[in-house]
Order: C-alpha cells, then sequence, then structure tokens
C-alpha cells in the first residue's frame, strides 16, 4: 500500500531529514552499517572485501566477518582483533553476538552455522542443517539476560534452499 503524504508533511520531512555527511572509503557496494549500542561509533561492511557483516558486543567490542572466511572480534583503540575464529570452509555471510554476548553465531556459504565463545579459538557447535548457503541469523529475544528471561533463547536461520529453520 502506497503512503502519500501532504505537502505540509514532505516539507516538514524535508526539514528534519537532512544528510549530515558522507562516509566514501569504500571501493565497492556497502551492505551493512552498524552502530554501536550507546555511541556515535558506526561500523560498515562492503562487497571490497573489507567486511561483509558487522555485529557490537557492546560499545567497545564488535564482530566482523568477511569474504576470507575469518570472524574478527575486535576492540575500540587495540590495532589488532581481539581474537580471530577459523573454521568455516567458505565466505561467512552473518554474525550475530546473543543477548548475553556470551555467544557468537555464524553463518556461512559453507552450509554451516557456527557457535563460538570469546575465550575459545574452535567452535563450541557446528550445525548442518541446510541444504544451501545461509544467508543470515538472528537470535531470539529471549534468555536470562534479555526482556524475555523465562522463555528459551532459539537461533533462526534463512538460507538460499527457501527454508528458515530454528
Amino acid at each position: 500500500m502506497p503512503i502519500h503524504l501532504s505537502m505540509e508533511s514532505r516539507e516538514i520531512l524535508r526539514a528534519v531529514i537532512r544528510s549530515v555527511t558522507t562516509l566514501s572509503d569504500h571501493k565497492s557496494e556497502v551492505f551493512i552499517c552498524a552502530w554501536a549500542p550507546n555511541s556515535y561509533l558506526l561500523a560498515s561492511g562492503s562487497g571490497d572485501s573489507t567486511t561483509l557483516d558487522v555485529d557490537w558486543k557492546d560499545d567497545t567490542i564488535f564482530a566482523s566477518c568477511s569474504t576470507g572466511k575469518k570472524i574478527h572480534v575486535c576492540q575500540m583503540g587495540r590495532s589488532t582483533p581481539v581474537i580471530t575464529f577459523t573454521g568455516h570452509e567458505n565466505e561467512v555471510n552473518a554474525i550475530k553476538w546473543d543477548p548475553s554476548g556470551e555467544l557468537l553465531a555464524s553463518c556461512s556459504d559453507d552450509k554451516t552455522l557456527k557457535l563460538w565463545r570469546i575465550n575459545s579459538e574452535r567452535y563450541i557447535h557446528n550445525l548442518c542443517a541446510h541444504q544451501s548457503e545461509i544467508y543470515t541469523i538472528k537470535w531470539s529475544p529471549a534468555g536470562s539476560d534479555s526482556s524475555l528471561p523465562n522463555q528459551d533463547l532459539l537461533l533462526a536461520s534463512a538460507c538460499f534452499d527457501s527454508t528458515v529453520r530454528l
């Protein structure tokens, strides 16, 4: 259904919505941008192999993945990653911290979904339920560190095989 705005509404929107600046360091299409939860820090990812996805754990720690099959956990103020996870056999498409910040999930073109702990260099679970590349993942808003503490924590994965699995 289309949304129609009156001329007055359009003028108000033009006055409120404006471009503040343009960040143009990427060399290819930009796929992702993610604000740190409580700050003005913005991370972005692009098809130029710098980063395909970014997920902030908190205001200082974030994870990133790229076509290079690796996942980097980085901390603001450090020039090298806190830890680099390896284990996927193909491009890593998405990463997501669970609500507690204890687990990091990743999905890949290798048809796997892996779970990692920041204090372990190897994945702790390797899930192989899809028949094709896994495109994205999302944790449910549940578990002890969420607004739904009595609900079980679930992880959804969406795939090029036209399925979503929990």
